[in-house]
């Protein structure tokens, strides 16, 4: 399997659209609840109700990609799930590493290209 130990490898999803991410703990009270959010290329979005002067709202907040990426327990794009975490480790799935070697493939196209130049 391959194992999600980048970054760019989070944002590279993000910039695929739809894509939503499991927390394990909440961002902002750091308590022991699951919680889902959009991921984003700058970083993760949840949105929760709250009460901002009297009335109940929807708040989004927003937790970087370095902070959060330890709490991320699954992530899908669309209705698909490309990444889960299984002992410790955020592992992609078969859909995942397809998307993810398309990816690398690209970017030495892309090299070779640059090489020539």
């Amino acid at each position: 399997m391959y194992e999600i130990k980048k970054i760019s490898d989070l944002r590279f999803f993000a910039s695929k659209g739809n894509a939503t991410v499991i927390l394990d703990v909440h961002p902002i009270t750091r308590v022991k609840q699951k919680c889902s959010g959009t991921l984003k290329r700058d970083g993760i979005y949840i949105e929760e109700a709250a009460v901002v002067k009297g009335k109940r709202q929807i708040v989004r907040s927003r937790e970087s990609l370095p902070r959060a990426f330890a709490h991320i327990q699954s992530i899908k794009l669309g209705r698909n799930l490309v990444a889960e975490r299984k002992k410790g480790a955020l592992n992609a799935t078969p859909a995942g590493v397809y998307l993810l070697n398309k990816k690398q493939t690209i970017e030495k196209v892309y090299q070779k290209k640059e090489q020539k130049l």
